[in-house]
């Protein structure tokens, strides 16, 4: 039996029609046709007349709503799809107008956007999910982004915090399930999907790390928007081996095409145009940055930034006489960058010029002036490079090591070479073409499966060691796995964790909500205003 039925709702100050079919073995309307309620293989399928791609399809045992305001519950075998996202479980309250949700013992399709725009989804199932004021919490649940019912890898979480909007999200206890391995995480993981693209996973924040300089490391970074502060950043700790605890902050604000900053660190490893890495303090540095998209020849980027701080540069091990340096400086630069798009993506031609100057608190002063081409394209569907050519023209002196200039002419360049569907490397080196010398190098080897990505590398300065991971789609790499239609649903997990304590202890189903009666005669079409 079938009912169609056009509803207003109030959206902002202005109304939108939207129109509703309903069917199911028996509807029951109340109070002018507003409140109705469907019993058996009830269905609900609303969609904003002005804008078809706006809709929603519930599905359920049973189902009571107000057509009017657009809230609803669903009990028995729930499922709802919209296009940006579907859900399904035991039990539901939904709100058709502001896509508000509560929902018990199931799970949801959430879209995430990666850094080169795609759209990822990821599936997470809980006790209790819900959506509120364009905020999804999640509460003893799972969460991952391999849409088969046998996931590589799982997030088991006591809650989740996520906003779609700025694609921020935050996860406070449980455990990583790889494969048959459970790993604890930390109390809290904040992370945001946006931003650098060659980003790597925080997972890397679960693993040990190796370098001759720190020996063992374990590093762990928190975003200043997650610990509720009114500017952008991070606080990141590292607990070394042999160099105790170090530490940064780095806060921002944006102010339109300016970015007041704060950067305050200690034991900060910093490489400049150094062949090696030099170590320092930072206490603090103040500055501004401000950067103008579409300016000049070629719709390029001009950036320049103003910094003053006090700074410690602090003695080199391997150095004979060396001894700490604290210094004030005062640094000027700007930079015009033609074709950024290129630059950013490594692919085509870019180009720019720029230029420094500091004045140090000994009366020395330092400048430099740059330039240099680059270019990148992918060859092959198995091979990508990329190239940087750059000369330094530089006048006066400097008491520290990490602003000196120390390569005026060199090439910088990057490869990506995948032998199969499934191994690939990933190389990158400088060379000073002054002095004929391979400074600095990296390789990386890759092993990629269906939603996953173990990485191996090895970094010439300072003999860095890393073993990571990586999920694709998210980061680092961007490959994601195949992506699930929203129309297929949220894959059914649950049913196949019957009894584990993360989704026990619930009400049983309510056996009323899904019985089959008789159809009852109803009929008619109405609009309310």
């Amino acid at each position: 039996m079938t009912v169609a039925v056009a509803v207003a709702a109030a959206a902002a100050a202005v109304a939108e029609v939207v129109s509703a079919k309903v069917t199911a073995d028996q509807i029951d309307f109340s109070y002018d046709r507003r409140y109705v309620t469907l019993s058996g293989h009830a269905r609900i399928f609303g969609q904003v007349v002005d804008d078809p791609s706006r809709y929603v399809r519930m599905h359920a045992g049973y189902i009571e709503g107000d057509l009017e305001t657009g809230r609803f519950e669903l009990f028995g075998d729930v499922e709802i799809i919209t296009a940006e996202g579907a859900l399904a479980g035991e039990s539901v309250h939904y709100n058709m107008r502001t896509a508000e949700y509560s929902l018990r013992r199931g799970g949801v399709m959430l879209p995430f956007q990666n850094p080169a725009g795609e759209r990822i989804w990821g599936y997470a199932y809980a006790r209790e999910i819900s959506a509120e004021d364009s905020v999804v919490y999640i509460t003893d649940g799972r969460f991952t982004t391999c849409p088969s019912l046998d996931p590589e890898y799982m997030l088991e979480v006591d809650r989740i915090e996520y906003h779609p909007d700025t694609m921020d999200i935050s996860v406070w206890g449980g455990a990583l399930q790889l494969y048959e391995t459970r790993i604890p995480l930390l109390p809290r993981i904040d992370w945001n999907f946006t931003g650098d693209p060659g980003r790597i996973s925080p997972v890397y924040a679960l693993i040990p790390t190796y370098s001759s300089r720190d020996g063992v490391r374990l590093a762990w970074t928190w975003g200043m928007r997650r610990l509720e502060m009114p500017f952008d950043g991070s606080v990141s700790l590292k607990l070394t081996q042999r160099r105790g605890i170090r530490g940064e902050l780095h806060a921002s604000r944006e102010w339109g095409n300016f970015v007041p900053l704060v950067n305050v660190t200690y034991e900060e490893d910093i490489r400049s145009d150094l062949d090696r890495t030099a170590t320092i303090d930072r206490l603090p540095e103040v500055g501004l940055a401000a950067a103008w998209d579409g300016a000049g020849w070629s719709g390029g980027r001009v950036e320049t930034e103003v910094l003053v701080g006090r700074y410690t540069q602090r003695e080199d091990p391997d150095i004979a006489g060396d001894a700490d340096l604290t210094e004030s400086r005062l640094r000027v630069g700007a930079r015009y960058l033609g074709n950024p798009a290129a630059s950013d993506d490594r692919a085509g031609a870019w180009w720019w010029v720029g230029g420094s100057q500091s004045w140090y608190g000994d009366g020395e002063d330092y400048g430099w002036l740059e330039a240099g081409v680059g270019g990148g394209a992918e060859v092959t569907d198995w091979l990508s490079l990329w190239a940087e050519a750059a000369h330094y023209a530089v006048e006066g002196a400097t008491p520290f090591d990490f602003d000196d200039i120390d390569i005026e002419t060199e090439l910088t360049g990057g490869a990506t070479v995948d032998f199969s569907a499934m191994w690939g490397t990933r190389l990158w080196g400088r060379y000073d073409l002054d002095r004929g010398d391979l400074r600095d190098y990296t390789i990386e080897l890759r092993r990629r499966t269906e939603c996953l990505t173990w990485t191996a590398g090895y970094h010439d300065l300072g003999g860095g060691v890393r073993i990571g991971l990586e999920v694709n789609g998210l980061f680092g790499n961007f490959e994601p796995p195949p992506q699930r239609s929203v129309e297929e649903g949220v894959p059914r997990y649950w049913d196949r964790i019957e009894g584990i304590d993360l989704l026990s202890g619930l009400a049983p189903e309510d056996e009323a909500a899904t019985e089959r009666t008789e159809p009852q005669p109803t009929s008619g079409a109405r609009e309310t205003p």
